[in-house]
């Protein structure tokens, strides 16, 4: 993988790949990298930018009718090996993990990596009257979110890796990772920054209803 690319827009691209794929078809020419999100503003806000920026170049929006998903798909070579150079082992086939060249990056880089993950595999958990602020990501692989818990283990206090669990027979288990408490809530949404526009909370307004 090329060092230009070892940026903050990258590892949040990467991040925001935990709700998407790579696909290739060499003999006929086939190259995806693709995003899905019930949210087309969020592609358009988070997403779009950011591969023009890197890449130079848009991609193409879809609608899937029968899943009512969008998704955001850029089809080429150039761009899908970048993608396959940069993911490692985070859409291999067991035993996915964050990519080494964000586990070893910078706490920017391994911050926008988590701030995409959020927007693709998290949510806020907000409950006032029962006093129940939380983080939550949620991911059927194990090993990714041990590596954001160890990202985010400096700054923040968060719970063990939990699970699995299974959710309806013959769906893969899943775990989850939480945060809790309003202040390590707003702390996470000021530094963190996610982007996806359904992911936004006041924060001085929370923190004005909890006093």
């Amino acid at each position: 993988m090329e060092e230009r690319f070892k940026s903050d827009k990258f590892s949040y691209l990467i991040g925001a790949l935990a709700d998407g794929s790579l696909y290739s078809n060499k003999d006929h020419y086939v190259y995806r990298v693709t995003y899905y999100q019930h949210s087309k503003s969020y592609l358009l806000s988070c997403i779009e930018p950011r591969i023009k920026s890197l890449f130079h170049i848009k991609g193409h929006f879809y609608y899937d009718t029968r899943k009512s998903v969008y998704y955001y798909e850029i089809t080429s070579k150039e761009v899908y090996q970048i993608y396959k150079s940069a993911i490692e082992s985070f859409k291999a086939d067991t035993d996915r993990k964050v990519p080494l060249w964000i586990k070893d990056g910078t706490k920017s880089i391994q911050c926008n990596f988590i701030s995409g993950f959020f927007d693709a595999d998290g949510w806020y958990y907000i409950v006032p009257e029962k006093h129940d602020y939380r983080i939550r990501f949620g991911q059927s692989e194990y090993y990714i979110l041990q590596d954001i818990k160890d990202f985010l283990d400096t700054e923040f206090k968060c719970s063990e890796v939990l699970g699995p669990y299974q959710s309806k027979e013959g769906v893969k288990p899943y775990f989850e990772l939480h945060i809790h408490g309003i202040d390590q809530v707003c702390k996470f949404h000021e530094s963190v920054k996610p982007c996806h526009p359904d992911k936004q909370i006041n924060v001085k307004e929370l923190r004005n209803c909890h006093q």
